[in-house]
């Protein structure tokens, strides 16, 4: 079965709300139940906070699958796709493949413990939801977002830019001279420490 809604095409093996939201209803009666979704190249864009940098991402691909085994229901999943960033050195394109596996325990709302100070290594992997729905957006973005380098490189040996005249030293080469630039911090080259 294929839904489109708003610019995005979801393929689908199982009941899903796509009126503006990835969700997945949860009350399931089967052990296993697959899910795919293939989203454009815009859906996270609402997701950005305007002090990002520019993230731009390849159409996606999510497949995952909810299982329910002895009460307990888990996502397991993977998704794949390209991120472009500005490399952290020439600020030119660096295109990153992107390609995730996720696994989550699955709890109701209710069970959570709200008293709790502190994360333990099992509330990493778990995601708690309401009304037997569960939003895919955020986890999508979040297993996006983990994949991303730090400092993104449109190859491994970038050169950069010249630090005077900003030229990309990965096709150009630069005309500067040599010796260190006149800064206001010049004046401690000649500055000597005496050891007593």
């Amino acid at each position: 079965m294929v839904i489109g809604c708003k610019g995005r095409t979801i393929c689908l093996t199982a009941v899903i709300d796509a009126v503006d939201k990835l969700k997945i209803h949860l009350n399931i009666q089967q052990e296993r139940r697959s899910f795919r979704f293939n989203l454009d190249k815009n859906w996270f864009l609402h997701l950005l906070s305007e002090s990002e940098p520019g993230l731009q991402l390849d159409a996606l691909t999510v497949d995952c699958e909810l299982i329910q085994a002895q009460g307990t229901k888990i996502l397991a999943g993977s998704l794949e796709t390209t991120a472009t960033l500005s490399c952290c050195r020439c600020l030119e394109d660096a295109v990153i493949p992107i390609r995730a596996d996720f696994r989550y325990i699955l709890i109701p709302e209710s069970q959570e413990e709200h008293d709790r100070e502190e994360l333990t290594a099992d509330d990493v992997d778990t995601i708690f939801y309401r009304d037997d729905l569960l939003d895919m957006e955020p986890i999508i973005f979040e297993q996006v977002v983990l994949q991303l380098p730090m400092k993104p490189l449109c190859r491994e040996d970038c050169q950069g830019l010249c630090l005077r005249c900003g030229a990309n030293l990965n096709n150009d080469a630069c005309v500067c001279p040599t010796e260190p630039a006149n800064t206001v911090f010049s004046a401690l080259k000649d500055y000597k420490i005496r050891t007593s």
